[in-house]
């Protein structure tokens, strides 16, 4: 950002900016897909929650209710749900890692379905 004074050039017209611009953006985890946060989130131990069944791990709608500003949980879930078809998390109510999820999370893309088109390819030596 700015930390002196200066010009601010503007490519709207002042109609556009005093009816339509918001006075402020949106948060990126509320506009932005999840799937590779949450596989982020898997690769690294998350705290564990302790309740008279005794310690579980925190799942990816627990940990992500706890940031400043949550995503909607509808996103959380179609998320998990995505990443269980493409086999990235295992089925069933844990949601460890596969093997496969494992190497996207690893992966600098941010686009899993790329990072799987990408393991694949070099697996099949495409």
């Amino acid at each position: 950002g700015r930390v002196a004074e200066g010009v601010c050039y503007r490519l709207f017209s002042r109609r556009k900016w005093q009816k339509g611009m918001l006075s402020h953006q949106e948060p990126e985890i509320r506009r932005t897909g999840l799937d590779y946060l949450i596989l982020q989130l898997k690769l690294f131990p998350l705290p564990s929650v302790r309740n008279d069944k005794g310690a579980k791990d925190l799942t990816a709608e627990e940990a992500l209710s706890l940031a400043i500003q949550p995503p909607p949980t509808e996103s959380i879930l179609s998320s998990v749900e995505f990443l269980r078809k493409i086999e990235a998390l295992e089925r069933g109510e844990t949601e460890n890692l596969t093997p496969l999820g494992r190497h996207l999370a690893k992966l600098p893309v941010g686009n899993v379905q790329v990072g799987k088109m990408v393991l694949l390819s070099a697996i099949l030596g495409c």
